[in-house]
């Protein structure tokens, strides 16, 4: 710490011009950096940010718990990819009946919602309103999904993880 006498000789040299800071004459000019033409097209792009999905929990009766962590998820007992869902999330349920197909249904998150394609199965998809009014899917339709459903005959129902 600088005693007064100090502050007031130091203040003093610099008064004189004894004491000179240290200035450049001249700062180097800017280096123009060289534009790839190629790079120069992704100037215009916008890429398009996947946003975190909120987590989503699938529990069937028999108590397998799985969180839904892509947009598509495809169900069943041994569920495949096709070439349109490459990037799919598989989640094989447990079916000790077999009411299930092997790849049963889709599920689609789409503008903060969730909707169910039956993907032509054997036994169907059967909606469950918060009522306990069942609505039963034609092969291959789509709706929106209800908290709970039937899958064949397995009961099951997705829940925002809290």
């Amino acid at each position: 710490m600088a005693l007064p006498g100090e502050l007031a000789a130091a203040a003093a040299e610099i008064a004189a011009g004894v004491a000179v800071a240290a200035v450049p004459a001249a700062l180097p000019a800017p280096v123009a950096a060289e534009v790839d033409d190629e790079a120069g097209d992704d100037l215009d792009e916008t890429m398009i940010a996947a946003r975190r999905m909120k987590p989503w929990t699938l529990e069937t009766e028999h108590g397998l718990k799985v969180s839904l962590t892509k947009p598509v998820v495809l169900l069943g007992r041994n569920p495949a990819r096709g070439g349109a869902h490459t990037d799919a999330q598989l989640v094989p349920l447990h079916d000790p009946g077999k009411t299930v197909s092997k790849t049963h249904a889709r599920l689609d998150f789409v503008e903060g919602a969730w909707g169910i394609s039956d993907l032509h199965s054997t036994n169907g998809v059967v909606l469950i309103d918060g009522g306990g009014l069942e609505n039963e899917l034609d092969a291959g339709a789509s709706a929106p999904l209800t908290d709970r459903f039937l899958l064949g005959e397995l009961a099951a129902r997705i829940y925002l993880e809290a």
